[in-house]
């Protein structure tokens, strides 16, 4: 690629990571499910509760929305997508949980789910869609090796390890969408 080129994709597409490696592809899913305990202090601090099936359904319908305009089959990644959104309440329960043990204490003002970390989200799901299109148009297979890295990204969560396995098996499941 020559510089020029990189240089006009740098421009178009700032927040997007061009190193196309598997890594890459863990530490967004690891950087999107690290805001969990945000997302569960927000609603936390609203009494509202975890699961919210409707936004589910938005985000799933995004996701494969998002996944044809990128020339993915649509069905992968909206399993990949709802792998993640289940960890996501894993995560969620967990930390609201801890607060109503007082294992620790309740975070107080923080972010904003609508204009802050809604954003941060979507931002972290492009990303994913993209590594994952440049990975799949390199050809790349997925190996056990990428499956130990996945799982040692995620090793310090309280996850278990039917999601773990769950989301690795929805990774392999997505594809390109034919021409």
């Amino acid at each position: 690629m020559t510089t020029r080129v990189f240089l006009c994709l740098l421009l178009f597409f700032p927040g997007v990571s061009w190193s196309c490696e598997p890594a890459e592809l863990f530490q967004q899913v690891r950087s999107r499910l690290d805001l969990m305990p945000a997302v569960a202090a927000w609603k936390y601090q609203r009494g509202l509760p975890v699961e919210d099936l409707v936004r589910e359904s938005r985000v799933l319908q995004r996701a494969g929305e998002d996944a044809r305009t990128r020339g993915l089959v649509e069905e992968g990644v909206v399993s990949w997508v709802s792998a993640q959104v289940e960890m996501a309440k894993t995560l969620q329960t967990s930390a609201m949980r801890g607060w109503e043990r007082g294992d620790a204490a309740v975070p107080t003002g923080g972010a904003d789910l609508v204009n802050e970390i809604r954003p941060r989200l979507l931002k972290a799901s492009a990303e994913q869609l993209e590594l994952l299109v440049c990975l799949l148009r390199r050809g790349y297979t997925w190996s056990h090796a990428d499956r130990e890295v996945l799982s040692q990204n995620l090793a310090d969560l309280p996850l278990d390890g039917e999601q773990v396995d769950a989301l690795w098996q929805s990774l392999k499941r997505v594809e390109l969408a034919p021409p």
